[in-house]
């Protein structure tokens, strides 16, 4: 269950890297932006996707509580994020 929290962490650290990366350029075009957000989702599922795979595969860790672990951790950055949105 720690390891699909840890991926679940990685995928909240990717996401946090790719909009820290977008803000600071703000020479980029829309379709730039766009194209640099489409990049990022796909960087993010390939790295999940293998993390996912390496769990299963090399650890032999029980698919069950390799997804529970990972959606727990999704549901404590989605809370996380919305009493951000509720300090502003």
């Amino acid at each position: 269950m720690w390891f699909g929290g840890a991926v679940a962490a990685v995928n909240a650290l990717l996401l946090a890297r790719c909009a820290q990366r977008d803000t600071r350029a703000t020479e980029r075009t829309p379709q730039q932006s766009l194209a640099a957000a489409y990049i990022c989702v796909v960087q993010r599922f390939v790295l999940i996707a293998l993390l996912f795979a390496f769990g299963l595969g090399v650890l032999k860790l029980q698919a069950l509580a390799l997804l529970a672990g990972f959606i727990a951790g999704q549901l404590v950055m989605v809370i996380m994020g919305i009493k951000q949105l509720e300090h502003k």
